[in-house]
């Protein structure tokens, strides 16, 4: 069984590719690579069909992948669906011809309640026929109705995962998109993280993935770098074993839809210094990511309450008298409790810079905080059972214990 999808932390993208008579294909796969994406879901310019058609752009696809190291996923049908019969054909008959960086068959995105049995049978269609490659599927966000999806969120979750079988699911995955154009945070993100969180544990201890908001349009803004990894050092806490961006590449402007992202369709770059600063945390994600890849995540605990209507009674506050818990009670923080007693997380849940952050933690003798850059420990200024440390806005930092 091909398991590489699993074997480090995956940063993807959504729509990845532009019209290569702007770039080649190989030169914006290359510039992707190098700002930290190891994962294309769908690795072809996205509104041109003849480049994902036949098998021959597909061993190209292939043979690129392979060369600078990325996994990706097949999807060859015109309305980027697996589920029906010709599509199905085409993807088993395609697979064979490919290496092992050929992951997962893209099938479905967003699911209906009424679409959940369908999904679940085809799940289980594609593994019976291809083991080696995952069928992949997103979610929606709790913010779809009840009465669209049939069920509670998390009736729903649960219905998906008895539809495809928990053995057959690579990713439990959804997408929320928070940061509004009329200043809003939707906060209601965090009962989605931890609906998933639970669901993804009680079920086997499924993998999880999520994607990140990086455009703007519609009702959306495009988001700042700070809220960028704000977003991804949440569902770090949150125990997601890979994300993806919605988009490292924008999508076509669709009457408003999407106006501002980090690479356009016509190969502009709106914002030089955002598309690079996301790079460099992608790197930095990647390596906090793999450092907590085999670890479970059984709590994340806000420090602060969450008042609003979805959170309540799904968002975990921290107990009163836990082991770590922030000296100033009125800092918003989600510290992450593993399954290794000796490890957690502190996320600053805020986009204002601490410079300096002070933590009652009892039971141990030494703390270190893991340097993604340097990718090793660091020993904390950890003194009569207060931990000092400082953060960047939206920044979690991950500790060891002795």
């Amino acid at each position: 069984m091909n398991n590489k999808l699993f074997d480090e932390f995956l940063i993807g993208s959504w729509v990845t590719y532009f019209d290569y008579g702007i770039m080649s294909q190989e030169e914006q796969m290359k510039r992707l690579t190098e700002l930290g994406v190891n994962f294309h879901p769908f690795p072809f310019s996205w509104y041109d069909e003849e480049t994902h058609d036949d098998i021959e752009d597909w061993k190209e696809i292939d043979r690129l992948c392979s060369k600078y190291g990325v996994l990706y996923g097949m999807e060859c049908f015109g309305d980027k669906r697996g589920t029906s019969e010709e599509a199905f054909n085409k993807h088993i008959a395609f697979a064979k011809e490919m290496g092992e960086n050929l992951a997962v068959f893209h099938i479905f995105d967003e699911p209906m309640g009424c679409e959940v049995k369908m999904l679940g049978e085809w799940v289980r269609k594609y593994r019976e026929n291809n083991p080696d490659v995952w069928p992949l599927f997103n979610l929606n966000p709790s913010s779809v109705s009840v009465r669209r999806l049939q069920a509670t969120y998390e009736d729903h979750l649960q219905a998906v995962i008895d539809a495809a079988g928990a053995e057959n699911i690579a990713f439990l995955s959804h997408d929320f998109y928070p940061f509004m154009k009329d200043g809003r945070l939707k906060d209601a993100i965090f009962a989605d993280m931890e609906n998933i969180r639970k669901a993804a544990y009680d079920n086997g201890k499924l993998r999880t993935h999520a994607f990140l908001q990086a455009f703007g349009g519609g009702a959306c803004r495009m988001p700042t770098i700070e809220e960028i990894r704000w977003q991804a050092y949440a569902y770090l806490a949150y125990g997601f074993k890979a994300l993806s961006y919605f988009n490292m590449v924008s999508p076509r402007d669709n009457g408003g839809s999407f106006t501002e992202g980090l690479i356009m369709q016509d190969g502009s770059i709106p914002n030089p210094e955002l598309l690079a600063a996301t790079g460099a945390l992608n790197y930095e994600i990647r390596a906090v990511g793999n450092e907590m890849l085999d670890m479970q995540t059984v709590h994340a605990y806000h420090t602060q309450d969450i008042s609003t209507y979805y959170a309540k009674g799904v968002v975990e506050l921290l107990p009163k008298d836990y082991c770590v818990r922030p000296l100033d009670g009125e800092r918003k923080f989600i510290i992450t409790e593993h399954e290794d007693k000796d490890r957690f997380m502190i996320f600053n849940n805020s986009f204002e810079r601490l410079e300096k952050s002070e933590f009652y933690v009892s039971g141990v003798n030494e703390i270190y905080v893991f340097d993604p850059e340097e990718k090793k420990y660091k020993k904390c200024d950890y003194k009569g059972g207060i931990l000092t440390v400082s953060f960047k806005e939206g920044e979690g930092l991950f500790f060891k214990t002795i």
